[in-house]
């Protein structure tokens, strides 16, 4: 019997535990109409509006998780389908046994380039996205020691290139990785670079 393996949805788990508190905010919210426990109007009011707002953002995190998603598969297969024009052989989407997967391996003449796919349209410029840019060079890091690749390439395709991207190919995200912001041709450029 031949078993395929489930698509890696990690949005999954923010569902359930939206679900889990709508369960408990519903609980809540009739122990205020007749109450079994007796905990008081006030406190169950605040019980319900924390488990109102814990409901709300794990809804929210699913949400970008999703689009994330949806991002990924539709600009893999365009990456795919430029890079293999290019000599590569590309892989799309390989899961890790850590947990997590790889959105696309290029590799070509015995290297091989990783490339993690972010929906950021931002890099660099505000302040308060730079605890999401570490994690982002982490996790393509990780990657790059899981299967010792040659390089590590973050691609920002709904973001702008900037004018040093346009000069040099590639921006500098931090510990070897580069960045490359905008279309399919600019992460080929980015990876014939990187690789070579």
């Amino acid at each position: 019997m031949n078993r395929e393996k489930p698509a890696f949805e990690p949005w999954r788990n923010n569902l359930r535990r939206r679900n889990l508190f709508i369960g408990a905010l519903t609980a809540a919210t009739a122990n205020a109409v007749i109450p079994v426990v007796d905990l008081g109007l006030q406190a169950n009011v605040i019980l319900c509006a924390a488990l109102a707002v814990l409901a709300a953002n794990q809804h929210r995190r699913a949400q970008v998780r999703q689009h994330g998603q949806h991002v990924e598969a539709k600009c893999g297969q365009l990456a795919k389908t430029a890079l293999e024009s290019d000599g590569y052989t590309v892989a799309l989407g390989q899961r890790l046994h850590r947990g997590g997967d790889i959105d696309l391996i290029a590799t070509k003449d015995g290297s091989s380039v990783v490339v993690e796919l972010k929906s950021f349209r931002y890099w660099g410029a505000r302040g308060r996205d730079d605890w999401r840019e570490k994690k982002a060079i982490e996790q393509v890091l990780r990657q790059q020691d899981t299967i010792a690749a040659k390089a590590a390439v973050i691609w920002l395709p709904m973001a702008s290139p900037t004018l040093w991207q346009l000069l040099w190919g590639y921006s500098f995200g931090g510990r070897g990785v580069a960045v490359v912001r905008g279309g399919v041709r600019h992460l080929a450029r980015a990876v014939r670079k990187k690789a070579s």
